[in-house]
């Protein structure tokens, strides 16, 4: 494998990992949050389309097609999330926070994904005028 092929690797799993988070929120009831969680959960997914858009033009710039890549972390946090909101709680309070909990782990798994694209980029390809990916 060469630095290239671990490049396309990289971007092909922050690809499946904003486009199922884009999917998995497009459809999710999140009316049981707070207007203050929800409105943080919208930024996140607006940002995580950023991400899959950014992720998509610079796979095409380099020839790689992701195909039906599919992150196995990712199904499994939202799988959760959607337990979590079916569950029923003590409180509307303890269901928040459970899913805020999951929710947090999915945004740093993505955050992960992009520092790691960001060290590639930057350390190993030593390119700084490359366009950076959106971060959080």
């Amino acid at each position: 494998m060469k630095k290239e092929d671990l490049l396309g690797k990289e971007l092909s799993n922050l690809y499946a990992i904003a486009k199922q988070v884009n999917n998995y929120f497009n459809d999710s009831d999140i009316s049981f949050l707070s207007e203050k969680f929800q409105q943080t959960l919208m930024d996140y997914v607006r940002f995580s389309c950023t991400n899959e858009e950014q992720a998509s033009a610079m796979l095409r710039k380099i020839e790689v097609n992701p195909g039906n890549t599919v992150d196995s972390i990712v199904n499994e946090i939202t799988e959760n999330l959607t337990e979590i909101s079916r569950e029923d709680y003590e409180s509307d309070e303890v269901k928040e926070l459970s899913y805020l909990m999951s929710l947090n782990r999915l945004m740093e798994y993505h955050c992960s994904n992009l520092d790691n694209l960001q060290y590639l980029i930057r350390v190993v390809y030593k390119s700084p005028q490359e366009k950076e990916l959106a971060t959080v």
